[in-house]
């Protein structure tokens, strides 16, 4: 924490990635087997995932600062 009225992390250990190997696709000559289709349909599932949370985070803030607002005054 840089300040001691800040809020304390719950995990302070480092993330670990990790690597996923994909076999069972045809590699093409250039040693390349990744399916574009494959991957733009992941990449639109994970927007649209991104979409919905963003917009149920953005209402959730918007009616915790209407209840903030409407207890002032």
């Amino acid at each position: 924490r840089t300040h001691d009225r800040h809020l304390p992390l719950a995990y302070r250990g480092k993330a670990h990635g990790v690597i996923e190997q994909e076999n069972t696709t045809n590699m093409r000559l250039d040693g390349n087997n990744v399916d574009i289709d494959v991957e733009m349909a992941e990449v639109a599932k994970n927007q649209l995932y991104y979409n919905v949370l963003a917009n149920q985070l953005g209402g959730h803030i918007s009616r915790m600062k209407s209840v903030i607002t409407s207890g002032q005054g």
